[in-house]
């Protein structure tokens, strides 16, 4: 049935309205007709009936209210997701618009750099009052000076033709005076075994050649001491092969190495061989050794020693 006051739908045996409160006169007349008991019994059973339907319909309306809430969020969270994706959608475009307006700008730049090209190059035109004679006698100038300088050029080519001749003509006397230099040093040099070079202490001088261990040692100079090229020290005694070389100790192992100078092999060259090469040493005024190469590259190393370009 339907509640005259507040035109709720509620059930037909209800005695008061869950919603407004309403009694109903009718329901209570019937109930009064009863025995008092079973009017009491009634009644309890329509209060129970009507509290049940209360506590359904507010749990109905409870339902109704979150759902309704619910819309209202979903409602909301739709409306600033769109408006989010506007506002970034609306910065792109105004984003590619201004790059679009930058690039109209740089364009327009270039074309009236161009127009002031071409109006510069139509002004230049217009000034041109010379003749095809001028023209003509300029382009004979500029043959003349060309074929000047032609000539010059073939001379050129042949004066660097005659120097190239001499350049070869110089590295085969040079080439022949390495070897004459390499046949006097060993000549010249006294032939001595390694026990006897071992007592002449040795005297250190920087070379322009290879030194891949960068212990100032290079080395070619450490391969005929019998040092390792590859380490700094040697022996691994914590003091590199150059600082042990100097105070005349063993840069390969224990001991010492000769440090009281040889003058009886004062101003001499020492020579020793490992087969069919040489290696020659000077003997200094101060009766130490320096080291000048080796026979198979025509003691290269004497050329690019501190010692001796020094001098």
């Amino acid at each position: 049935m339907i509640c005259p006051d507040c035109g709720r739908e509620i059930a037909d045996n209800s005695i008061t309205c869950q919603y407004c409160g309403k009694l109903f006169v009718s329901q209570r007349a019937r109930a009064e007709q009863m025995p008092a008991q079973d009017q009491i019994n009634h009644l309890s059973g329509q209060l129970a009936s009507q509290e049940m339907a209360t506590s359904k319909a507010i749990g109905f309306r409870r339902k109704q209210r979150w759902f309704f809430y619910g819309v209202l969020v979903l409602m909301f969270v739709g409306a600033l997701v769109l408006v989010i994706n506007i506002y970034n959608s609306n910065s792109k475009a105004m984003a590619d618009l201004a790059n679009v307006q930058v690039r109209y700008a740089s364009k327009e730049k270039q074309l009236e750099e161009l127009q002031k090209q071409l109006d510069d190059l139509g002004a230049s035109l217009n000034d041109k009052s010379l003749s095809v004679t001028d023209y003509q006698d300029k382009l004979l100038k500029a043959t003349k000076s060309l074929t000047e300088v032609t000539e010059k050029n073939k001379k050129l080519e042949d004066d660097l033709t005659a120097a190239k001749a001499r350049i070869g003509n110089l590295d085969s006397e040079f080439a022949g005076m390495k070897s004459l230099a390499s046949n006097l040093l060993n000549r010249l040099s006294l032939s001595v075994t390694e026990s006897e070079l071992i007592k002449v202490p040795i005297a250190l001088s920087n070379a322009d050649v290879p030194d891949t261990d960068k212990d100032t040692l290079p080395d070619e100079l450490e391969q005929v001491i019998g040092t390792d090229s590859l380490k700094m020290d040697t022996d691994a005694d914590g003091f590199d092969d150059r600082a042990e070389l100097e105070s005349g100790f063993n840069p390969k192992g224990e001991g010492k190495w000769a440090t009281t100078p040889m003058m009886n092999y004062k101003n001499r060259l020492l020579a020793t061989k490992n087969g069919a090469v040489s290696y020659v040493w000077y003997v200094a005024e101060n009766g130490k050794r320096y080291y000048l190469g080796a026979s198979d590259n025509d003691f290269e190393y004497l050329r690019k020693s501190a010692y001796w370009t020094g001098l």
